[in-house]
């Protein structure tokens, strides 16, 4: 069980383990958790700071400075990578390592509003991640950051992904309150 509270000032974690501790001075913009692996990743809104925590022990595993406004964070249900997407483009991370694996920028040649505020989401395996601009998807691989697909673009603005169990199928909600399922 974990609880995370907001302060002004603050941003403050709750573990059934740890009991409570304090994460930063800063409130956190962004949370993602992997679901095989007691570890949390967040993001900061006035500092623009990542941090890899693991849950079990409260350790602050990594912790880098983004350099711009994080727009969403992730982390793979396996707990090998985590992804920063901001407004210009997105890093892909080794969670055990910190280590960048690849920038993953938009392949339609925009950078305002990349990756602001849209989905982001891995396959059930980890070994895939779409992720939302402006008015497509691209896939990439976990291990590499290679981008293996590329859908749109589209004449509607993409907001949220979620895939299939079995990999195969992506679905992307629109703004425009529709729902659209392809099989990149």
């Amino acid at each position: 069980h974990v609880g995370v509270v907001h302060l002004t000032d603050r941003t403050m974690l709750w573990t059934a383990e740890l009991g409570t501790a304090e994460l930063g001075e800063d409130y956190a913009a962004e949370f993602a958790f992997s679901r095989r692996q007691p570890l949390m990743a967040w993001g900061t809104g006035k500092q623009h700071r990542f941090a890899l925590v693991d849950l079990a022990t409260g350790r602050t595993l990594h912790e880098r400075l983004a350099g711009r406004k994080i727009s969403a964070l992730g982390l793979d249900p396996n707990g090998h990578f985590a992804v920063i997407a901001g407004t210009e483009d997105a890093v892909l991370l080794d969670a055990d390592t910190g280590a960048d694996i690849a920038v993953l920028a938009d392949p339609f040649g925009r950078t305002s509003d990349l990756y602001s505020d849209r989905g982001l989401a891995w396959t059930v395996a980890g070994d895939r991640l779409a992720l939302a601009s402006d008015d497509g998807v691209n896939i990439y691989a976990a291990s590499t950051g290679e981008r293996v697909a590329s859908l749109g673009p589209w004449p509607f603005v993409p907001h949220a992904l979620a895939w299939s169990p079995d990999g195969t199928r992506l679905a992307v909600a629109s703004l425009e309150d529709r729902i659209h399922v392809f099989e990149p």
